[in-house]
């Protein structure tokens, strides 16, 4: 039922999917749990969501790498690492560096949304989005949700529904909005392929200690 509900994915992922599953019954979800774990710590951030986050991104390959250019682990834009103080992308590729500027981008996001929702939960959500999509878009989204009625403070079933209306012209073009147009079709799955990890590594590792 949670495959169905959160995975659009490819065969050839499924079948990554359920080795991972495997490994996390034996009490380890990646070879990088103790890296995500000390750069968690030191982020004041969930290691479980930062390991979904990661598992969304690439799969837990460390040579991965994206048509537009994310690097690495967590899939972090050259650019977006520059600004984190890593110059070289092909430091991208080792898994240390990967999983401390991811980590620290994602605090970033997550510290950005927090004082403004007042809800950790929420500045999660909208912390993932933002990670995937950048939070400009994110931003014109909350202000398409007061547009079409809904709550701009929640993302599930309000600001993710209007984000999906940033690729219509009636919506992208309007004088508020100042990022033009997004495909918010990725960001909205992409946020709910990274809840549907984090409950499935969450219940079996559970189960482990059970």
């Amino acid at each position: 039922i949670l495959e169905k509900k959160y995975f659009r994915v490819s065969k050839k992922n499924k079948r990554l999917i359920k080795k991972e599953w495997k490994e996390v019954k034996s009490g380890q979800i990646s070879p990088y749990d103790d890296l995500i774990k000390e750069n968690a710590k030191k982020q004041n951030i969930d290691w479980l969501l930062l390991t979904s986050l990661i598992f969304q991104e690439s799969k837990f390959d460390k040579k991965s790498k994206s048509w537009v250019g994310a690097m690495g682990l967590t899939q972090v834009m050259p650019a977006t690492a520059k600004d984190l103080g890593v110059t070289n992308p092909n430091q991208l590729y080792k898994p240390n560096i990967s999983i401390q500027v991811g980590s620290e981008y994602l605090k970033q996001l997550i510290a950005f949304w927090r004082p403004i929702l007042k809800d950790s939960v929420e500045a999660n959500y909208f912390a993932l989005a933002s990670y995937n999509t950048g939070k400009g878009h994110v931003l014109d989204a909350r202000k398409i949700a007061i547009q079409i009625g809904t709550d701009n403070n929640k993302w599930f079933g309000n600001v993710e529904k209007a984000l999906l209306l940033k690729s219509n012209p009636t919506y992208f073009n309007h004088p508020d909005v100042k990022y033009g147009y997004s495909i918010g079709k990725e960001p909205v799955q992409y946020v709910k392929n990274i809840i549907g990890f984090y409950e499935r590594f969450d219940q079996y590792l559970t189960q482990k200690v059970n």
